[in-house]
């Protein structure tokens, strides 16, 4: 979830080396064509969300949460750098080993670039041994690509997928990979189509006074499946969600798609039940998770802030990813043998 965009007026190109040595052989994507069913038009019993606001949405999105008899507000910190740390009061579950999944609605991977080799190599690379301080698990690879899957869905006429559709599609999807926590799922929706979780809580860049949002990362519990653990990704190369145009590192393209899903990543694990690692120490960054306190905006060359677009190496491959907050570090890194801020 993010909700205040920390922006700064700048542009890099410096590249970030932060991959691991010795990393495990690729893995090969497997995509298995996927089908919803009429057993998969079910109403979750029960549903959280946590939102990536796009930039300069004429509004932040709301999130939905579960309840947390321990958050409260509190008077903000003395000032200082990263005057606030994330906790976990409740012992909410997190994402200690999984296996990614990627659902591409309608089209195939290319049209988002190519999302299962960042999930692959970020599986790999020294960012993800940021998040062991909130899952207390050590380890490498412990975070692998699993079954792919290309989901024809009937688009509705209005061209926007609600919490009904998005339902369809997460349950055909765990039905066919399994549910609970060691399994993570990543919807990806095509060019010119809507997301919409709320009236209020839209990913519309076609409709600029609803368009909120750019993804989610959710759960769903299904009375037949339990807990599915999965994020929303629309199509990021939009203005409001993309990178800088400047100086891409893998196409504008790919880059927004993959600081996105980064995003969504960094935090489906440390707080996949929306009740977990988070602030709640600071009235102004109440709420906002791990990537959230480090999400930047960049100025591009045509003045207009777009996603920030560092370069950063993880294994042998360069890709645009958010750094993370650390509370070890009390500081964002993009790992923890790397650079921070």
């Amino acid at each position: 979830m993010k909700v205040h965009a920390v922006l700064f007026a700048v542009s890099t190109a410096v590249s970030l080396a932060i991959g691991m040595p010795g990393a495990a052989q690729s893995q090969t994507e497997v995509i298995k064509p996927l089908n919803v069913q009429l057993t998969d038009m079910v109403t979750p019993v029960a549903s959280y969300y946590a939102s990536t606001p796009a930039i300069g949405a004429v509004q932040l999105a709301a999130d939905e949460r579960p309840p947390d008899p321990l958050a409260k507000s509190v008077p903000l910190l003395p000032p200082g750098f990263f005057p606030t740390y994330v906790s976990n009061p409740n012992n909410a579950p997190t994402l200690a080993a999984a296996q990614h999944h990627p659902v591409y609605v309608n089209q195939p991977p290319s049209h988002w670039g190519d999302p299962a080799a960042l999930l692959r190599d970020l599986g790999k690379s020294e960012i993800i041994h940021v998040v062991d301080q909130y899952t207390g698990r050590r380890g490498d690879h412990r975070y692998t690509l699993g079954a792919s899957y290309e989901l024809d869905y009937t688009i509705p006429a209005d061209h926007t997928i609600r919490m009904a559709d998005l339902a369809a599609m997460v349950h055909a999807a765990a039905s066919a990979g399994g549910a609970g926590y060691g399994q993570l799922y990543h919807v990806f929706l095509p060019e010119g189509v809507d997301a919409c979780v709320r009236a209020s809580v839209c990913y519309t860049p076609d409709i600029p006074a609803t368009f909120t949002a750019c993804a989610w990362h959710n759960q769903f519990i299904f009375s037949d499946l339990g807990p599915v653990i999965f994020t929303v990704e629309p199509y990021q190369n939009v203005p409001g969600c993309q990178v800088s145009p400047d100086h891409p590192v893998n196409g504008v393209l790919a880059d927004s798609t993959d600081t996105t899903l980064s995003h969504e990543v960094f935090e489906a694990i440390s707080d996949p039940a929306l009740g977990g690692w988070s602030v709640r120490s600071s009235v102004a960054a109440g709420g906002q998770e791990i990537a959230d306190l480090c999400d930047l905006s960049v100025v591009g060359a045509d003045g207009n802030y777009y996603t920030s677009d560092t370069p950063v190496r993880l294994g042998s491959t360069e890709y645009v990813v958010t750094a993370i907050y650390s509370n070890k570090m009390h500081a964002c890194t993009y790992g923890e043998g790397g650079p921070t801020w």
